[in-house]
């Protein structure tokens, strides 16, 4: 079975997949397998686009000194991931009009409570006790801040006593909350 999602904690990616066999999942929320997931450290793109290099620039010039990876510039989205000081940000932003989006721009209904319940699966799944992990992932936007768009997945980071815990979720899974005009629709 391929996996459902990729877990990254302290730089160790861990994969795993929800549920039994035959590719079934206990997950509503992750109920279409991955077709290929990419961990974090692979998913940014080769080049950026010239009106994504200025974006880029911008969200440079915001945090001096913290490395930023792209993790999608394309005409929909400019999903960057920041790292500074153990703390991960993100800037996520409209490539026409360079506004920032929030993940209600990106998903819709009642996805926090599906992100929430996903990830506090997928987290207790990696390691984490099941207080921490509904400590770390509450359907909270607060908790949900850290996220990015990649080119086939939705990267949400989550603040823990360890340190930073990624949780990547398929777009094929997130199909029931996605905007139809967002950067995760097909």
């Amino acid at each position: 079975m391929k996996p459902a999602w990729i877990l990254v904690t302290s730089g160790v990616v861990l994969l795993a997949g929800c549920g039994g066999g035959g590719g079934a999942n206990d997950n509503p929320v992750l109920n279409a397998p991955a077709s290929s997931p990419a961990s974090p450290a692979q998913s940014a793109p080769a080049t950026v686009p010239a009106a994504d290099a200025q974006l880029l620039a911008r969200v440079r010039s915001a945090h001096p000194g913290c490395p930023v990876r792209v993790v999608r510039a394309d005409a929909r989205v400019a999903s960057f991931r920041v790292t500074c000081g153990g703390t991960v940000t993100t800037d996520n932003l409209d490539p026409a009009t360079g506004a920032r989006l929030a993940l209600g721009d990106v998903l819709q209904g009642g996805y926090l409570n599906a992100l929430s319940a996903a990830a506090v699966t997928q987290l207790v799944a990696g390691g984490a006790s099941p207080a921490a992990a509904r400590a770390a992932a509450p359907p909270t936007p607060a908790a949900f801040s850290a996220w990015a768009v990649g080119p086939g997945d939705l990267e949400v980071t989550f603040a823990a006593r360890s340190g930073a815990l990624t949780v990547d979720f398929p777009a094929s899974s997130l199909t029931p909350y996605v905007r139809a005009s967002g950067p995760l629709s097909s």
